[in-house]
C-alpha cells in the first residue's frame, strides 16, 4: 500500500491554509496516513536527505506556491 507510513517518509499536510511537512522519525508497524496528508518516501539511493526536503518544503517561498498551486482550477479531460 502506498499510504503506509515509514520511517524517514515526509507527511505533507493536504488540508488547511498551511501545508506543514513533517519528517517521521519513528513509527510502529502498520502505520496508515489519512487522505489528509500526501506521504512522500525517497529511495535510500537519493542524493537529497528527507529532512532537508521536509525543511525546504516548511521554507515561506515553498509554503507560498504550495498554497498558489492549491488555488488553481484541476480539469478533468
Amino acid at each position: 500500500l502506498r499510504n503506509i507510513v515509514q520511517e524517514n517518509d515526509i507527511l505533507l499536510i493536504c488540508r488547511g491554509d498551511r501545508r506543514k511537512a513533517v519528517l517521521v522519525q519513528q513509527v510502529p508497524p502498520n502505520v496508515l496516513a489519512t487522505s489528509s496528508f500526501f506521504v512522500i518516501s525517497t529511495k535510500e539511493s537519493a542524493s537529497v536527505r528527507p529532512a532537508y526536503i521536509s525543511w525546504y518544503l516548511n521554507q515561506p517561498f515553498a509554503q507560498h506556491f504550495l498554497k498558489v498551486q492549491a488555488q488553481k482550477p484541476i480539469l478533468l479531460l
